[in-house]
């Protein structure tokens, strides 16, 4: 796997299609503000958001969209951003000129910060010229990636492989690939959420320290170890 190769292939897509469509859902290849608030509630929906300010960090964050959608529910939260598009970047920084967004090589980076939660909406679906089998790879090696710099737990959503039409532009996963991966390589602690009318599905993978202040009873307690 090149994934310096992927990832200019990436800009290479994104950045034009941006620079046509602008700050808008089909500026990143989002069909609507409707489905894209809808993905956005279903990787948000298993973290206690509003319990606590937590230090989030978007992976492929466009304008800072998620940024904005936990404003609007008056989430109190630290946000982060990751983008490799700089007119996104741009765009961002002059909509929220309090945040940080930054280009990113999570790959390679060593100065990743290290954020409470990673979430990742739509980053995973375009192939942009990769085989499927170097996209698979490459975005389950961009997973572990997510997990490795969370204290909570990460979430991400990819086009399912249980669909009614095929874009031969498009990456598609098989869930249970999936939740197998992240069983094996990150933790046990893993929720796959299928039941949205959208062709894809959200992962929701928690850390087993942050599992143990949940379920902090005696009654757990060989379950944790």
């Amino acid at each position: 796997m090149n994934s310096d190769k992927i990832i200019k292939a990436q800009l290479d897509a994104y950045r034009p299609n941006f620079i046509e469509h602008g700050d808008k859902p089909q500026g990143t290849f989002q069909n609507n503000s409707e489905t894209q608030r809808l993905r956005f509630d279903r990787i948000i929906r298993q973290f206690r958001l509003q319990e606590k300010a937590y230090l989030i960090h978007d992976i492929g964050c466009g304008t800072c969209d998620l940024h904005q959608y936990l404003n609007d529910l008056s989430i109190q939260h630290r946000y982060y951003g990751t983008e490799i598009v700089p007119e996104m970047i741009e765009a961002a920084k002059a909509k929220f000129p309090n945040i940080e967004v930054k280009n990113h090589d999570l790959l390679k980076d060593k100065d990743i910060p290290l954020a409470d939660i990673t979430l990742l909406s739509g980053t995973l679906n375009l192939l942009a010229g990769a085989s499927e089998e170097e996209w698979k790879e490459f975005s389950f090696e961009l997973i572990k990636k997510m997990f490795e710099h969370s204290r909570v737990g990460i979430s991400f959503n990819v086009l399912t492989s249980y669909r009614t039409f095929s874009d031969p532009t498009l990456a598609y996963f098989n869930p249970s690939e999936v939740f197998e991966f992240c069983m094996k390589n990150l933790s046990r602690f893993v929720l796959l959420d299928h039941a949205y009318p959208l062709y894809e599905f959200s992962v929701t993978v928690f850390h087993k320290e942050y599992m143990r202040q949940e379920f902090n009873l005696p009654a757990f307690e060989k379950y944790l170890k």
